[in-house]
């Protein structure tokens, strides 16, 4: 019997600033999506996002600073915007020199992109989804919009975990139209327990319409972040090769550089990766019923990443509750390895017309 998550309980998020949370701004040439940081505390005396001083260039952003007297206000690279209120500008080449930022306060973020017919079938096709409306249709897979929630934190944040991720679909995504994610980020600096706690709240928006919504709740750990770069890079056995190459078509479905990923987490199953599973396994449980999801719950319940090392794939649990003439299917669902739950919650879907 797979159980339903406890009903979440979101933490107020605390305002007091820390310095040891750090947001390393080479890191976002892991995504070829447009990418804008905004603070809205950027204009005065305490901005929430500050160059630190370890930076290699940090003397250039102090000397910016000093004659615009407006505190980390512009920096960019490659499909990259940073703007704090005013101007977003991005610069053409990779800056060697950029910044690390010290995050103080709550800030947003805006991600820009669009998402082709190839693009959405790699990604049905690698997370196991055979539902014909992402092949025969145009309708982008509701897991890669989750997908995108999930690993943009993991690019912002060394050391970043997802803890419990709550969407609600609001309507369907299509392929070839721009899609825009807001983003806010809120932090706990004020936790009895190790790391950082992360509230993040978002909106995905396709031209004037909301395509999903929701909450999804981390930590960062500042003690990762000095041993992610040295993670021994797991084995992977013969048969694990097409697992890799899953995960390969995953992140680069997603616009995600999947060989620095795997590099930066020692080839390990992205999170987001997992949270994808079960929607595939649903369309297989429902007989290929072309439903669409309506919303899902996850809880991720192991801090460590799991390797793609052993000799086995996750599997994929589903239980689905009776219909009762309604046109909606609540579906628990698990993810599972070697007798350890990675990922479980719940999903509503919304059936087709048979």
């Amino acid at each position: 019997m797979i159980r339903a998550p406890e009903p979440p309980n979101f933490p107020r998020m605390a305002t007091t600033p820390s310095s040891n949370v750090v947001l390393e701004v080479d890191r976002l040439a892991l995504t070829r999506d447009g990418v804008t940081l905004r603070d809205a505390r950027g204009r005065s005396s305490k901005p929430a996002l500050v160059p630190t001083k370890s930076s290699s260039d940090a003397s250039r952003w102090e000397a910016e600073d000093d004659s615009n007297g407006l505190p980390g206000l512009e920096i960019g690279l490659p499909g990259l915007e940073i703007g704090l209120p005013g101007p977003e500008i991005g610069f053409p080449g990779l800056d060697t020199g950029a910044p690390s930022l010290a995050v103080q306060g709550g800030f947003s973020v805006l991600q820009r992109f669009e998402i082709d017919p190839a693009s959405g079938q790699r990604f049905a096709r690698s997370t196991r989804d055979d539902n014909p409306i992402h092949f025969d249709g145009d309708i982008v897979p509701g897991a890669m919009t989750a997908a995108r929630i999930i690993l943009l934190p993991e690019i912002l944040f060394t050391g970043f975990r997802a803890q419990r991720l709550r969407i609600k679909f609001r309507a369907p995504a299509r392929y070839s139209q721009s899609m825009l994610h807001r983003f806010r980020f809120e932090f706990d600096f004020e936790r009895e327990e190790p790391g950082v706690g992360v509230n993040v709240e978002f909106l995905a928006m396709q031209g004037t319409e909301a395509v999903a919504e929701g909450n999804l709740l981390g930590i960062v750990d500042p003690r990762a972040e000095s041993s992610e770069e040295s993670t021994t890079i797991q084995a992977v056995s013969s048969c694990a090769v097409e697992a890799v190459e899953a995960v390969e078509d995953f992140l680069g479905s997603l616009q995600v550089d999947s060989r620095d990923y795997l590099r930066r987490s020692g080839n390990a199953y992205p999170r987001a990766f997992l949270a994808s599973l079960p929607s595939g396994e649903m369309v297989r449980q429902l007989s290929g019923q072309g439903g669409l999801l309506n919303s899902l719950d996850l809880n991720f319940t192991r801090d460590e990443m799991l390797p793609i090392s052993g000799s086995s794939e996750p599997t994929v649990e589903v239980e689905q509750s009776k219909r009762r003439g309604s046109a909606f299917s609540k579906v628990l669902t698990r993810v599972v390895q070697d007798m350890s739950i990675y990922c479980q919650g719940f999903a509503l879907v919304f059936l087709a017309s048979e």
